[in-house]
């Protein structure tokens, strides 16, 4: 320890070296470089292997650094320039609702000056109550033992997890990214189904049932459009015009299937092909449009403060969140006890985890396609024999498009 203290008295001498006016011109590259990379690597970690990964950065919206044992990733890691205020909550909503969409429980947010570790399980959706620690740059030397928490060893050994139990800061109620998520799904389906029954008794429960399930899948999809850039907050725009306008009844719906129009138009998906029951100019249907403006508002901030973004939850979890939903959906007459201890088995619902997936794909599809042209690589048929949320096949598709990445 006291070689590490050592270690990390030269990075804190530069800081404290830099003028005012140095430290304002100071990016976020070089504070990464010359003082934030080098503290980790004194706590441990080798900045230069796979266990330190920098995330892409293609939304705008990812934070930079994960860090990883055993391939699994323990702590996110969000890097600011030495002239950032730490303070605004920005910084930390952002880092915080990326580490929870992606499932991963501790995420650290520093700009070297200041270091805040943040629980992104904690039950609330404020910033400020999922402060775990922090330390200013003048404590790292005579509170070292706080700062190496975060070494590669303590991580290793799961010290963040006792240390929270021990200082009562451990969630009171952990629920995963996908449990919340598949919750939010029945909740929308079961208050679209039961509105559209109601006011249509002589429809048939399968024909709603299909028509609120296809709804869902769209609104679903252009969600995962907006949050991968790929299209402007469509939804919201619909949802504000149809306010402006003072709510007029059919009206959100019509703007609603002229989008689903729209998307039918310019992507090559059967999703939006077919009209559904959600006819705005059929005259034998009422719908209570509010309810249906309150789902596409709980898409973007659910009930519970929680800012959904599709881009940020892994293709995988998505596809278990639908097998999970679907499969109690299926089983909708047995009692919840009866849905948590049979649903598995019943529906054989099976999830791998995502190590698993990444070793399978990398020691199978990985090895064949080592050596392989483009035209070659065209010619592989990989199959999953048991295809479910079809994360096999989707990091099949990944393993040989970073090795065309590579090769070409």
């Amino acid at each position: 320890m006291e070689d590490q203290k050592e270690q990390l008295s030269k990075p804190i001498g530069r800081f404290e070296a830099l003028t005012a006016t140095e430290r304002r011109k100071y990016n976020e590259a070089n504070t990464r470089k010359n003082f934030i990379l080098p503290l980790f690597d004194i706590l441990g970690w080798d900045i230069r292997s796979d266990d330190v990964s920098e995330e892409e950065r293609a939304s705008g919206k990812r934070v930079d650094y994960a860090f990883k044992i055993n391939g699994i990733t323990k702590f996110f890691l969000e890097a600011k320039s030495l002239d950032v205020d730490l303070d605004e909550i920005r910084w930390s909503e952002q880092a915080i609702w990326y580490a929870y969409h992606k499932s991963v429980p501790w995420v650290v947010l520093t700009n070297f000056e200041e270091i805040k570790v943040f629980n992104a399980e904690w039950d609330s959706p404020e910033p400020e109550t999922c402060l775990f620690f922090e330390l200013k740059y003048t404590d790292y030397l005579d509170n070292f033992e706080k700062l190496s928490l975060l070494s590669r060893e303590s991580v290793e050994n799961g010290e963040l997890d006792k240390k929270a139990l021990e200082w009562g800061k451990k969630p009171k109620t952990v629920s995963t990214v996908g449990e919340r998520l598949t919750e939010d799904l029945l909740n929308w389906r079961d208050n679209l189904f039961n509105d559209l029954v109601g006011y249509n008794p002589i429809l048939k429960k399968e024909i709603a049932a299909d028509s609120v399930q296809k709804f869902i899948n769209r609104l679903i999809f252009i969600r995962t459009c907006e949050d991968r850039g790929l299209e402007q907050k469509r939804l919201q725009e619909v949802l504000r015009a149809w306010e402006d306008c003072g709510k007029k009844n059919n009206d959100l719906m019509k703007r609603i299937q002229a989008l689903f129009s729209e998307f039918n138009d310019n992507y090559d998906s059967k999703l939006f092909e077919n009209k559904i029951i959600f006819d705005a100019d059929s005259n034998k249907l009422i719908f209570e449009e509010s309810i249906i403006a309150k789902v596409i508002e709980e898409t973007y901030k659910n009930s519970r403060g929680i800012r959904w973004n599709f881009n940020d939850i892994n293709a995988d979890v998505l596809g278990s969140v639908y097998e999970q939903y679907l499969g109690q959906i299926q089983s909708g007459k047995a009692n919840k006890e009866e849905k948590k201890s049979s649903k598995r088995k019943s529906q054989g619902i099976y999830y791998t985890p995502r190590y698993i997936v990444d070793y399978i794909v990398k020691n199978t599809l990985g090895e064949a396609l080592k050596g392989k042209t483009f035209n070659e690589i065209l010619k592989l048929k990989i199959l999953d024999p048991a295809c479910g949320s079809g994360s096999f096949l989707i990091r099949a598709f990944e393993e040989a498009l970073n090795y065309l990445r590579k090769e070409t």
